[in-house]
């Protein structure tokens, strides 16, 4: 009875989710008649994600959703940035080993990696997608929406 009596009220108001009677933009976040929000958005993300890292995002309490958009990319430019970057990378480790500083393992990790995807972009092994995400969080008071957002904040941090 409590699920039906929330899905009629909830259907009851469709009209002022579809088209609210308020809104206004500022500083950062929104307001939609009376519900406070912001949003994040994503688009540098590390080589390697954990699933502790996707359960600190996922574990966040509070009103709020999260959208992905997925394109896939042209191989040829991809190659040929990839290229660039090997070359870069190659370059910077060259010169670290002629002045004789020990060369940073991150360095050669990263050069690695953009090896191995070259190599694997090339067979037709994997393909390469660009990911942008865009993460809202809502409150109905803007002072609470300012603390759920410092915790969101330190959990993606």
């Amino acid at each position: 009875m409590d699920v039906e009596k929330e899905f009629l009220t909830a259907t009851a108001s469709y009209k002022t989710h579809i088209a609210p009677s308020y809104r206004e933009v500022q500083g950062g976040q929104f307001n939609i008649s009376g519900v406070y929000g912001k949003t994040y958005y994503l688009n540098n993300y590390p080589s390697y994600i954990d699933f502790l890292r996707t359960r600190d995002i996922l574990g966040f309490y509070g009103k709020w959703d999260m959208t992905f958009f997925v394109y896939p990319a042209d191989d040829s430019a991809i190659q040929s940035m990839l290229k660039r970057r090997a070359t870069q990378l190659k370059a910077e480790m060259s010169e670290l080993v002629s002045k004789g500083i020990t060369m940073d393992s991150e360095l050669q990790v990263e050069y690695n990696d953009v090896e191995n995807i070259r190599q694997q972009l090339a067979t037709k092994e994997e393909r390469y997608f660009e990911l942008s995400s865009y993460i809202n969080i809502y409150n109905n008071d803007s002072e609470k929406l300012v603390e759920d957002c410092k915790r969101f904040e330190q959990k993606i941090g």
